[in-house]
């Protein structure tokens, strides 16, 4: 036997796939990938709470914190910009240490912003 699936004739309503994203079954029968928009938000405000902890626990400039207080009103917003965010990651990264654990948190917070649906 392989590990080869074959479906003759799959026929449902909707259908919602776990994952990252909800992905739903429409009605023609090809699948709709769409962002779950709160979990998204969720996790970069979760990131860049991360990053407020590092700049807090380090010797970051008054510039480095007011770009990442920024980011977190950002992150806030109904629809958060990604243009915005990643000026002002980059702004941190400017400020910082390139080894350093900000620089890593702001570098956690891109690579968020990076992913779809950004």
């Amino acid at each position: 036997m392989s590990g080869d699936i074959h479906i003759d004739h799959m026929q449902a309503g909707n259908v919602h796939v776990g994952g990252e994203n909800q992905i739903i079954v429409g009605a023609s029968g090809t699948f709709n990938n769409h962002p779950d928009a709160p979990a998204i938000r969720a996790e970069l405000q979760s990131k860049i709470d991360e990053l407020l902890r590092e700049i807090a626990d380090s010797k970051a400039g008054h510039a480095v914190l007011e770009s990442a207080e920024k980011a977190r009103a950002e992150a806030d917003r109904p629809q958060p910009r990604a243009a915005r965010l990643r000026e002002l990651m980059n702004a941190v990264l400017n400020g910082v240490d390139k080894a350093g654990k900000v620089a890593q948190a702001a570098l956690n917070v891109l690579s968020l912003i990076n992913k779809p649906p950004w």
